[in-house]
């Protein structure tokens, strides 16, 4: 048996875990994860068996305990004449047999496609009277988000950096969790009148925080919240249920971990403002940036003195707790060679700010372009990025070499010359790293969540690498022997060139058949 430290078994739960979690691999995961996520609700795929079986088996295995997940079966006959008929039978039969107090519609893209009109058959459900449920749907097609939107997220981020006081949060419309908190938004919250108005210094906490994933952090911002006087409302997908979520409208304040329409809808129906929990690309130290998001949404609900000893209080002990760390860490080297969230505009901020808070020294830095030239980026766009970089680094008092090609090409050139105690890089490059006998360090994607307790969580997994010897051993022999293709690793080198070969087709048709370079 293989323990979770085996890079195999890491390699594999990292993969399937996160393609899931965050939705990378479908729209429908995303909805079937929040719509799974509320108690007493049962989730409806209107589309093929196929789509469910896929959400049935993997989806997100060891976080959820889905008990049911009826699809409407469609098959070739619907694709021409409709799957309306077979979605009033489902709802029908869900009713009656699970009971449940919300039945929630997700569609696929096949249903999607051919537009069949399933707001008009809840109604009608709804008129005959027989089910007994709330019934909303949500548009988790996800054939409408396969485009790529790399240019427009690095765009946001270029602006938000030179523009810090018109912030536009990344949205994240497209993950399917979004979806579905639009649909609960429009078609299912109630006005705070019907349960006894507003709450003074109500909190929503929306698109963070489950019954099985995030409960540490979640914990976290519950515990700062409730210290500095605010009361948690309803938390979105964390021990809430279908009256929860209809008097979601008695917050004051909603705090956004996946923005999205939901913000306007709830804005515009109960009047909701909502705190952006997308700590800012600065050249703050990542203890200010949690500073600065708990003291914003001190100042929406009016406690901002009550918040401002919180905060003094808890970045005192956060420090003290650090400082064991710190002192095993300081003057390590690091080298970071992107992966996740460190590369580029997805918090290379917070990874550099955090590496320095522990006392370890940033030797170099990969600001290879490839990915941005094989996503058809304008030489322009990538300029201002790397310019961008560059003023980062000034504003941290960092000055680490650049690394401008692929590195892992050249990974044990970049190891012997830089000699490094510590590697930054995605969780499924490890084994290659640990094949040099360097340590290794993964960010999670999110690392820009992690708040106070998060950060000793790092602190501690970084020392725990840093500690671990005969790092080239007890290897599987898949990781070893398989010639890899060194930028689209984990595939072999003879899968590796076609797919590149087809990335540079698409970029040169984004270009108008010039080559990309």
């Amino acid at each position: 048996m293989n323990s979770y430290e085996d890079a195999s078994v890491e390699f594999m739960s990292t993969r399937l875990w996160m393609m899931h979690r965050f939705c990378i691999h479908c729209k429908l995961s995303g909805g079937v994860y929040a719509a799974s996520e509320i108690e007493g609700a049962i989730p409806i795929i209107h589309g093929p068996i196929g789509c469910a079986f896929n959400h049935r088996i993997p989806v997100m295995k060891s976080f959820l305990d889905m008990k049911a997940l009826p699809c409407t079966d469609m098959d070739e006959n619907d694709t021409v004449f409709g799957g309306m008929d077979k979605l009033r039978k489902t709802i029908d039969e869900v009713d009656e047999k699970y009971h449940p107090d919300l039945i929630i519609v997700l569609l696929t893209c096949l249903s999607g496609i051919i537009g069949d009109d399933v707001e008009g058959v809840i109604e009608d459900v709804k008129e005959a009277g027989k089910v007994k449920a709330d019934i909303v749907w949500a548009d988790t097609s996800g054939f409408k988000f396969r485009e790529l939107r790399t240019e427009r997220t690095l765009k946001e981020w270029l602006h938000n950096y030179k523009n810090p006081e018109d912030y536009t949060p990344r949205n994240m419309e497209g993950c399917g969790q979004v979806e579905v908190i639009n649909s609960l938004a429009t078609q299912l919250m109630e006005p705070a009148e019907k349960y006894g108005g507003i709450i003074e210094n109500g909190v929503n906490i929306v698109g963070m925080g489950t019954r099985r994933w995030g409960i540490d952090r979640t914990k976290e911002r519950m515990e700062i919240l409730r210290e500095a006087g605010a009361e948690i409302n309803t938390i979105f997908f964390r021990d809430v249920d279908c009256e929860k979520v209809k008097r979601s409208s008695c917050a004051r304040v909603n705090i956004g971990f996946r923005v999205g329409r939901w913000m306007h809808i709830m804005k515009d129906r109960f009047g909701i403002d909502t705190v952006y929990n997308q700590f800012r690309f600065s050249h703050l130290s990542h203890q200010e940036k949690i500073r600065s998001f708990y003291m914003e949404t001190g100042e929406k609900l009016g406690i901002e003195e009550r918040m401002k000893r919180v905060m003094d209080d808890k970045m005192d002990l956060t420090s003290r707790q650090l400082q064991p760390y710190r002192d095993f860490l300081r003057g390590k080297r690091v080298v970071i060679l992107g992966g996740g969230n460190v590369y580029g505009f997805f918090g290379l901020d917070s990874s550099l700010s955090i590496m320095m808070d522990l006392g370890l020294k940033i030797e170099a830095v990969s600001l290879d372009q490839g990915p941005l030239v094989r996503r058809g980026i304008s030489e322009e766009l990538r300029r201002q990025h790397r310019e961008t970089i560059l003023d980062l680094f000034g504003k941290l008092g960092v000055d680490p070499d650049i690394i401008d090609v692929e590195p892992f090409g050249i990974l044990k050139e970049i190891m012997e010359k830089y000699k490094p105690d510590l590697v930054v890089c995605a969780k499924e490059r490890k084994p290659q790293i640990h094949a040099l006998g360097v340590p290794a360090y993964s960010p999670q994607f999110f690392t820009f969540f992690t708040g106070f307790s998060g950060l000793q969580n790092i602190a501690q997994e970084i020392c725990l690498e840093m500690k671990k010897e005969n790092l080239t051993r007890k290897k599987p022999l898949i990781f070893n022997e398989i010639d890899y293709h060194p930028v689209y690793f984990p595939y072999i080198r003879k899968v590796g060139i076609p797919i590149q070969i087809s990335e540079e087709l698409q970029c040169a048709v984004k270009k108008g058949g010039k080559r990309c370079q």
